[in-house]
C-alpha cells in the first residue's frame, strides 16, 4: 500500500481517546496493516494516551515505523496568525512470525 493511500485518523482533544481507538482499529480490522496518525497542539497529549491504549490493550504487536514534526499555522478570527505544532505517527502491526511446534 502506498503511503499516500493510507488511512489516517485525526486526534483532537475533545472526544475520550476510545473514540480513536475504535476509529484506529476499525481500519485495522478491515485489512489495513498501517495507519496514519496525526495530531496538533494539545491534541498531541491525547495522541499519546490513544497509542498506548492501543499497545496495552488491543494490538501487542504495534510499532510506529515512521513521525513527522511540523509547524502549523492558523489565521485566528481577530486577524493574527497561531502557529501549533503538529506530530504525525505511522503505526503498523508487525507480523507475527511463525513458530515451529516442537513433537
Amino acid at each position: 500500500m502506498l503511503e499516500e493511500e493510507l488511512p489516517l485518523v485525526i486526534i483532537g482533544s475533545k472526544k475520550p481517546p476510545l473514540s480513536y481507538v475504535t476509529a484506529i482499529l476499525t481500519h485495522f480490522n478491515t485489512g489495513c496493516n498501517s495507519v496514519k496518525v496525526r495530531a496538533r497542539g494539545v491534541g498531541i497529549i491525547n495522541m499519546a494516551r490513544v497509542v498506548n491504549l492501543l499497545r496495552e490493550s488491543f494490538i501487542k504487536d504495534l510499532s510506529i515505523e515512521g513521525w513527522k514534526i511540523e509547524k502549523d499555522s492558523i489565521e485566528v478570527p481577530g486577524g493574527g496568525i497561531k502557529h501549533l505544532s503538529s506530530l504525525e505517527l505511522m503505526i503498523c502491526k508487525r507480523k507475527r512470525a511463525a513458530t515451529a511446534k516442537s513433537l
